[in-house]
């Protein structure tokens, strides 16, 4: 397990670890979720400590980040400049300051350059590809540095298994079994192993982050979340031949 631990003991009126406010409002139907400076939520403010910490983050360093949070994109575009790379299929949703481009995680994923990025980061995406995404996620990694980390995070049910459906299904259906009307994967506690897993090789150095209790109420992040989905891989914890 790695452990984030500020060591502080006074507690803390909440603010954001990504902009500095102290101002939430409600996101999704959680009260106090969102930031109301830089949109971040729990689950993005979280991934920004464990990238602070991790040090990846560096000036003159490359980021690419599909489907880009905007306040995530921003706290990595502060550090690294010109060196950050924002892309996803429909870019024109995106906020302008974000600079997001049009990419296409199947068809346009192989034109990747090898060996160029300091961080590969793509949160909650996976469940979104029409496709197993392994062929997508080998040339993601292939374009990771040396050194570098390969951030991703995607929703893990605690009961059941893996399911998959790329074609038509009712809504209720999908809603009930998928969890969102545009989810076509279900990763699983269960058969992780299997699944994602068999991609990478997953250990306490690359998952597990602890969020200590303190820090996750002082910046309002979701712990158990970041603890449970978020992954840091590196370059040698591919366990498939590129």
């Amino acid at each position: 397990m790695r452990t984030m631990d500020d060591h502080a003991t006074t507690p803390l009126a909440a603010t954001c670890n990504i902009c500095g406010s102290g101002e939430f409002g409600p996101f999704a139907g959680r009260a106090e979720a969102q930031c109301t400076k830089c949109f971040s939520v729990e689950r993005t403010r979280g991934i920004a400590l464990i990238l602070d910490r991790l040090g990846v983050m560096k000036k003159g360093g490359r980021a690419v980040h599909f489907a880009p949070e905007r306040g995530l994109a921003l706290h990595l575009k502060a550090v690294m400049g010109d060196g950050y790379e924002g892309y996803d299929l429909f870019p024109e949703l995106f906020h302008p300051s974000i600079g997001v481009k049009k990419f296409n995680l199947i068809d346009d994923v192989a034109s990747l350059p090898t060996n160029a990025y300091d961080l590969v980061l793509h949160v909650h995406v996976v469940e979104h590809l029409p496709a197993w995404p392994v062929q997508t996620l080998r040339h993601l990694h292939r374009s990771l540095k040396p050194g570098g980390i390969h951030l991703v995070c995607f929703p893990i049910y605690k009961t059941g298994r893996y399911a998959a459906e790329f074609g038509e299904i009712e809504a209720e259906v999908r809603n009930r079994k998928f969890g969102q009307l545009d989810h076509l994967h279900r990763f699983a506690r269960a058969d992780l192993a299997n699944t994602m897993g068999a991609v990478f090789n997953i250990t306490e150095q690359n998952s597990g982050f602890v969020i200590d209790q303190h820090t996750a109420q002082r910046h309002n992040i979701n712990a158990s979340e970041v603890m449970e989905t978020v992954f840091a891989f590196r370059k040698e914890d591919w366990a498939l031949n590129l």
